[in-house]
């Protein structure tokens, strides 16, 4: 203890104090070259020339880390950095505000086929991809939708890899929970489902996003809008989960929520399945009296060769598909 105390009680060295004030004046000035790269990017930056060292710009929401440079992860920053994006009033650019650490997710909230969702701060929450799948282009079309004026949560930050997505945390049940709760209700609901696959086709598809893998068109499509991806806050309906989001056709959107509604499983105990499955028709009737049923019905062969390859989906709810597009498909 006394030897420990007279170190501590010693003058520093002159060469050590040099040697640590060159080491914090190189870290802070990195830091700062840093932030300048990274506050240099609008919503359509000019392509890098291939012989620059490192990319400091945004490539679908990303921070891309190459080669040695202030712009590359610095050995201070452990795990991935978050970027903080906004936009900024009278720019008309988009524009990084801050490089902020990871942040320490909470108590886990939910969990999806693919992703779990943490507490992350105060209105706010953290999605998490269980199988290391980017999020970039979804935070990016949510973006996009959400700036059309369409009803999506607001993206507040993306890891570099794009695996952790952090986002406005929604205060409401899913419009799966309200119809078991209140299955009076039913009908409304399938009308405010209905309403959101209209406000989101009259939306264009953006060129970057990808076509979809059947139909032509060039509209905005989700691909997962059903009642278990509609939150129901006070400030009205939301749509979460844009992995499958593409451009195309609206109405074999509108082909796959019908399928997924009659056919896919319902995550709740026996008692409330049993309450929902009674209900299924009533829903998908409600749902499909607003629109072409004819035009919907010659995309459904389709819409089931492709969701059937995916495989979140089980044996039974496959079955139910392929008998759906044999009796309601058009010939």
């Amino acid at each position: 203890m006394e030897s420990s105390r007279a170190v501590a009680s010693d003058p520093p060295h002159p060469a050590t104090d040099e040697r640590v004030e060159r080491e914090t004046n190189s870290h802070a000035d990195n830091r700062a070259t840093r932030a300048r790269c990274l506050l240099t990017r609008s919503i359509d930056p000019p392509v890098p020339s291939p012989s620059t060292s490192a990319a400091c710009s945004l490539s679908d929401a990303t921070v891309q880390h190459k080669c040695r440079s202030p712009c590359s992860r610095s050995p201070w920053v452990h795990g991935p950095i978050h970027v903080t994006r906004e936009r900024l009033r009278g720019t008309g650019c988009r524009l990084v505000a801050t490089v902020s650490a990871v942040r320490q997710p909470g108590p886990l909230l939910a969990s999806g086929r693919d992703s779990d969702i943490f507490e992350c701060g105060p209105g706010l929450v953290l999605r998490r991809s269980r199988r290391g799948r980017s999020m970039a282009t979804e935070a990016r079309t949510m973006d996009y939708a959400r700036a059309h004026g369409y009803p999506v949560p607001a993206v507040e930050e993306i890891s570099d890899d794009g695996t952790e997505l952090v986002i406005e945390r929604l205060v409401g049940p899913s419009m799966v929970a309200a119809i078991s709760r209140r299955p009076w209700t039913i009908r409304h609901q399938a009308t405010v489902l209905a309403d959101l696959h209209r406000r989101l086709h009259e939306i264009p598809g953006p060129d970057w996003l990808r076509p979809a893998p059947f139909g032509e068109g060039d509209r905005l499509l989700h691909l997962d809008l059903h009642p278990l991806n509609v939150m129901l806050t006070a400030n009205g309906p939301v749509v979460i989960d844009w992995p499958n989001a593409t451009r195309g056709d609206g109405s074999t959107d509108v082909a796959l929520t019908w399928v997924l509604m009659a056919c896919g499983g319902i995550p709740f105990g026996r008692v409330k399945a049993a309450v929902l499955g009674r209900g299924r028709a009533i829903l998908v009737d409600s749902f499909l009296r607003d629109f072409d049923l004819d035009t919907v019905r010659c995309h459904l062969a389709d819409v089931v060769d492709w969701k059937v390859k995916d495989t979140n989906m089980t044996d039974v709810e496959r079955q139910a598909m392929w008998h759906l597009a044999r009796t309601h498909g058009s010939a």
